[in-house]
């Protein structure tokens, strides 16, 4: 009896190795999990960029559709992928 609680073996056999399992499985997923992360943080920047030139080049009549192909390019390739996607929507209407 520990603080009046019944420890079951059986129960503490079946949490000690969930509770490894998990430990082990966070620790494979945590370079994935934080490249993903670091892509969705990426990809929402990228978005944000994009719809910011939206604004800016209402005027001038360059527009770049939003979507997760552009906004996923300019995310990863940042600056060159913007002008990438300019040079193509102004040069191929």
């Amino acid at each position: 009896m520990v603080g009046g609680i019944t420890l079951n073996h059986a129960l503490l056999g079946l949490y000690v190795p969930a509770a490894l399992g998990a430990l082990l499985l966070l620790r494979a997923l945590r370079r994935p999990l934080g490249w993903m992360l670091r892509l969705a943080w990426r990809a929402a920047v990228g978005g944000a960029v994009i719809w910011v030139l939206d604004l800016a080049g209402a005027s001038l009549g360059v527009h770049v559709g939003i979507n997760p192909l552009t906004v996923l390019l300019v995310g990863v390739l940042g600056l060159p992928g913007l002008a990438l996607l300019v040079a193509l929507r102004v040069w191929m209407p």
